[in-house]
């Protein structure tokens, strides 16, 4: 679990490292300082701190420092630590444990996305959200503050860090739910269990690093295929970790879907990254041409 923290705390500095040492030899030795720094501070940790993350902003560092000193005010015990992030004019507070893999992890994509949907022009008020994969939940509790209809989803026996946490931000008995989810084919049965039907009757679809796997991603695709109407769109953040991630948006085209990059003029002015990609992907009518190019994607 040490190493999993390390991991996390040594990716969020990246950013701020490549911003200043970008395209030189620099930046690869400081990372490889960083990560082993990382490491060994963290076997001397008894349980992490969460006073330094969300450093991988674009010039954010200080706005981002500042808001890990109001972290720290919380307690850690053992492997469980809490964020408090502004949204609007609101805090979300957000609990995470190492000890519970990474779906109980904050990462950096699910920042930018939630500060993507904040500078969203859309009205979410009574929309409804479907959120895929919610992990720890930042992005669905950020529509719910903001009055949408939120369905929150995670793999089976790995909802109990998400329902904590919607339950301490979303009011009780309000329009949020929390169900676990196999992506796939509903009605098959995968390694993960049995496929859930969604339903077709979502407004947006939103997700955060949902492409990690080569073994999920082909059941994500097939979950978009029968939960998305052509009316719905699907709002999703990535970092883009391997070169062969990109064969998501090739099979999406083959499905019949467009896509578009959003760019970085369009989102957060702060919490963004090159490394991490914003995308509003939806089914296309027959005649319609792709709105994506691969080469939007940067590796």
């Amino acid at each position: 679990r040490f190493v999993l923290w390390a991991w996390g705390i040594s990716s969020r500095v990246k950013l701020v490292v490549s911003r200043f040492t970008r395209g030189s030899h620099l930046s690869l030795f400081l990372l490889g300082i960083l990560g082993v720094t990382g490491c060994a501070f963290a076997v001397g940790l008894a349980a992490p701190s969460p006073a330094c993350l969300g450093l991988r902003l674009r010039g954010g560092y200080e706005e981002a420092c500042t808001s890990g000193k109001k972290m720290s005010d919380e307690k850690a015990e053992g492997t469980v630590f809490y964020e408090t992030f502004e949204f609007k004019d609101k805090e979300v507070k957000i609990k995470q444990d190492t000890l519970k893999g990474h779906a109980a992890i904050l990462w950096d994509a699910a920042r930018v996305l939630a500060k993507y949907l904040e500078v969203h022009p859309a009205d979410w008020n009574g929309k409804r959200v479907l959120d895929l994969g919610s992990g720890c939940g930042l992005t669905a509790i950020c529509l719910g503050v903001l009055g949408a209809k939120v369905t929150m989803t995670e793999l089976p026996n790995c909802t109990d860090v998400l329902q904590e946490n919607a339950a301490a931000n979303l009011a009780a008995g309000g329009a949020w739910d929390v169900r676990e989810c196999v992506w796939g084919k509903p009605g098959e049965v995968t390694s993960w269990g049995q496929v859930a039907d969604l339903g077709q009757e979502w407004d947006y679809v939103v997700g955060s690093d949902l492409i990690y796997s080569d073994d999920s991603t082909p059941h994500l695709i097939e979950t978009l295929v029968s939960c998305m109407s052509e009316s719905c769109e699907f709002i999703m953040s990535m970092e883009l970790r391997r070169a062969r991630d990109k064969d998501f948006f090739t099979n999406l085209q083959k499905r019949g879907f467009s896509f578009r990059k959003i760019p970085s003029e369009e989102q957060h002015p702060v919490y963004q990254a090159e490394e991490i990609g914003v995308f509003s992907i939806r089914k296309k009518p027959p005649h319609e041409q792709p709105l994506g190019a691969l080469e939007q994607i940067q590796e």
